[in-house]
């Protein structure tokens, strides 16, 4: 999006970028966060709403309604006591131009506050308009609108039509913002405004969890299991203002991200997600404070080399926390910080036999007593393991002595099946499998040339590169940031 993460964003780059490159969706996700977190209020859920794409001008139009309790108390004027209507008008000013996309705008919110009492029969007491339009204000137009009765500035004219007919227009307090506060409240915000505009860098927990339910197709739907006691501790880690770093530790595959995930839900506005944390340094994680509130950051599996720097450096910082996850083997010793309660280290453990069923049953594999039991002995308590061998069915089945042949074997049956991958996947997979990650942009991706010589030109690098997509989405593959790696990790 060509916005570099620290530095400010203009509202010429809100109206280009929202433009042409942000989805609805995205867009109102982005005009909610800002809204709770400029008001200091915490949302348990990002919210759903109603939208309709391509509206009379060809652009998307989308609410959000919300009833606060009389007593909330914000610092904003986005959100507070009594019912809040949001408005979202995202609209493209490079398809009619800036004159006719505003009057195309104005045209369609007139009367907006009678249709909404119309259609609900409930009467708002704040309605928000939100649109990536850089609008102007009265001091800045009042040559053009200088007659009687004439509103002043765009921001007027559209507040007059939003009114237009309803009969109780002092009783409602009505915000129009535009790309110009948009552009202010992310600058104060810097948390929301990387997570938004800096895709290559930073994510929004929503979109983590979207993004994580696409790669873990074989579990991402399945109850949690076995993890109550876990999520309990953790969270009362997040909750903790005197606690600044957290690293969860375990092996591969035994569910580290989803508990992360899980543990943050509740502070979705307030959680940012690293997404190749070994690029990540301490100045990188310092751009994201934000004066007053707490930011999360979640790191996965970052540089064990840079993880104690990265800790000893931040938690002196009272509004950031670090939530890491660092892969371990099954006896390491966990990560130590020494006696600094400011830093808690917690192993995730594997599943008992009583809960990896509990598991099996969740994700309705089709096994057998003794295929299941086989499955619960071979796959040591480890959920990804669990989850995969469920995913198989009636594909895996006991061949060898070697439990990972098997489930090799009974992936390679199953893509094999699958049209849109072919043969030309198995190859891929083997590739991409010799390596824990494997480099496929920028300087990394040498490591593919390296590995496809070695394997005798049978698969060439543009070739792998161009079927990731194919393959992520199939769910055989998980890419992070300029990495890519085989799900599950231990085949």
């Amino acid at each position: 999006m060509g916005l570099v993460h620290g530095q400010a964003i203009s509202a010429e780059e809100i109206e280009r970028i929202v433009s042409r490159q942000f989805t609805p969706k995205e867009f109102a996700s982005l005009c909610n966060a800002i809204a709770w977190a400029s008001a200091e209020q915490r949302c348990s859920s990002l919210p759903s709403f109603t939208e309709r794409v391509n509206v009379a001008d060809g652009g998307i139009d989308a609410e959000w309604q919300t009833e606060l309790p009389d007593d909330c108390r914000s610092s904003s004027p986005l959100l507070g006591s009594g019912w809040n209507v949001f408005q979202y008008k995202q609209r493209d000013i490079f398809a009619q131009g800036r004159d006719k996309t505003f009057s195309n705008l104005k045209a369609g919110l007139k009367g907006a506050v009678k249709d909404l009492y119309k259609r609900t029969q409930k009467r708002p007491d704040r309605y928000v308009l939100f649109t990536n339009l850089d609008l102007t204000h009265p001091t800045t137009d009042k040559k053009r609108h200088s007659r009687k009765n004439v509103p002043q500035g765009q921001k007027g004219q559209l507040k007059q039509k939003i009114l237009e007919g309803y009969d109780l227009p002092d009783k409602v307090q009505v915000e129009i913002v535009g790309a110009a506060e948009l552009s202010s409240l992310l600058n104060s915000l810097p948390h929301l405004r990387s997570a938004f505009f800096c895709p290559s860098e930073f994510s929004t927990w929503e979109e983590a969890w979207r993004t994580h339910r696409l790669q873990k197709p074989l579990g991402a739907n399945v109850e949690l299991i076995g993890r109550k006691q876990e999520l309990d501790d953790l969270r009362s880690y997040i909750d903790n203002a005197e606690i600044r770093a957290i690293i969860l530790s375990g092996l591969s595959d035994i569910g580290k991200t989803r508990l992360a995930l899980e543990v943050t839900k509740h502070r979705p506005i307030e959680t940012v997600v690293a997404i190749d944390p070994r690029l990540m340094n301490v100045k990188d994680l310092l751009a994201l404070e934000s004066k007053g509130r707490e930011i999360i950051v979640i790191l996965e599996d970052p540089d064990a080399n840079k993880t104690e720097e990265l800790v000893q450096q931040v938690i002196a910082y009272p509004n950031l926390k670090l939530l890491i996850t660092l892969p371990t083997a099954e006896n390491a010793p966990i990560v130590n910080f020494g006696r600094d309660y400011r830093v808690q280290d917690y192993r995730l453990n594997s599943l008992s036999d009583w809960q990896s069923s509990k598991l099996l049953k969740a994700a309705k594999a089709d096994f057998d007593y003794g295929l299941e039991s086989w499955v619960i002995k071979q796959a040591g308590g480890n959920p990804g393991i669990l989850l995969l061998a469920a995913s198989l069915g009636s594909e895996l089945r006991k061949q060898s002595n070697d439990f990972l042949v098997d489930v090799a074997n009974a992936i390679k049956n199953k893509v094999r099946r699958t049209r849109t991958l072919g043969n030309e996947a198995i190859e891929i997979l083997q590739l991409l499998s010799i390596l824990t990650s494997v480099g496929i942009k920028g300087e990394p991706s040498q490591e593919i040339e390296l590995i496809c010589q070695c394997l005798g030109d049978t698969v060439q690098p543009k070739t792998v590169v161009k079927n990731l997509t194919r393959l992520e989405q199939a769910g055989i593959v998980r890419v992070i940031g300029l990495y890519a790696e085989v799900i599950p990790t231990f085949c």
